[in-house]
């Protein structure tokens, strides 16, 4: 049971620091979670700049 608890926890704040990406940045929602894939949920700052050099990159 403790597994699923956590791992319901850990989608939750997933999703949650998707949907921060989406409205902070403008990304899309495939892009902020592959950019979680790559740098991790625990370092913010950098999602968020990753986030808009994605996003610049494409315009």
């Amino acid at each position: 049971m403790a597994d699923d608890s956590s791992e319901l926890r850990a989608k939750a704040l997933r999703d949650h620091h998707v949907d921060w990406l989406v409205k902070e940045a403008g990304v899309t929602a495939a892009q902020a979670h592959e950019l979680i894939e790559l740098i991790g949920m625990g370092n913010l700052p950098s999602l968020r700049r990753e986030a808009f050099l994605l996003k610049k990159s494409l315009y």
